[in-house]
């Protein structure tokens, strides 16, 4: 009972920088969603370069258009993150201040005043951070890894037999003997004389 408390608490400090932390989390999705195609567009390049087919003029431009847009909303997110964290810095602590503007002044005469500003002021300080800083790094870290698996299963891993989306035990043995099969053919070799 007192978590869900705590937690409708914590809720309605966040009502006016709710919307700046999504909009944050939308803007890192996004940014890590350009992040992650730049390197499948000079994959393509590349593998166009090897065919020997047609211009990589064309993938260049998406590149750099991928890396602008990439850094725009890396931008953007930095600044809901920041707008958010103030915000929610602002909410607490005038809600804090009010507060204590409204106890008794037997309450004010046992506890210094500076004292209790002072704690006021390091609470919210470190809530604020956890919110804007680490909580954001998580959300973010989680929907890196969302997109580099993502990414990683639906790429076509060509070879021998070329399978596609990695999907038991036996497909990632066989890709890791497809990756590594130089190296196990030279100590296959060395044992053999």
């Amino acid at each position: 009972m007192k978590q869900k408390t705590e937690l409708r608490l914590f809720l309605s400090f966040l009502e006016g920088s709710r919307r700046f932390f999504i909009l944050g989390v939308l803007a890192a999705l996004l940014m890590t969603l350009f992040d992650m195609l730049i390197p499948q567009m000079i994959c393509y390049a590349v593998d166009v370069l090897i065919a020997g087919g047609g211009s990589v003029r064309p993938v260049f431009f998406a590149v750099a258009a991928a890396a602008l847009a990439g850094a725009f909303f890396r931008w953007l997110s930095t600044l809901m993150n920041a707008k958010g964290g103030e915000t929610l810095v602002k909410t607490m602590q005038d809600r804090l201040y009010s507060h204590i503007a409204r106890l008794p002044f037997s309450w004010h005469m046992e506890h210094a005043a500076g004292d209790i500003i002072q704690r006021c002021t390091s609470d919210v300080t470190m809530i604020k951070e956890f919110c804007s800083e680490q909580l954001y790094n998580l959300v973010r870290i989680v929907l890196m890894i969302v997109m580099a698996l993502f990414f990683m299963l639906s790429m076509e891993i060509k070879g021998n037999g070329g399978f596609r989306n990695i999907g038991n035990t036996g497909d990632i043995i066989d890709c890791y003997f497809l990756l590594h099969k130089d190296t196990l053919t030279k100590k296959k070799s060395l044992f053999n004389g």
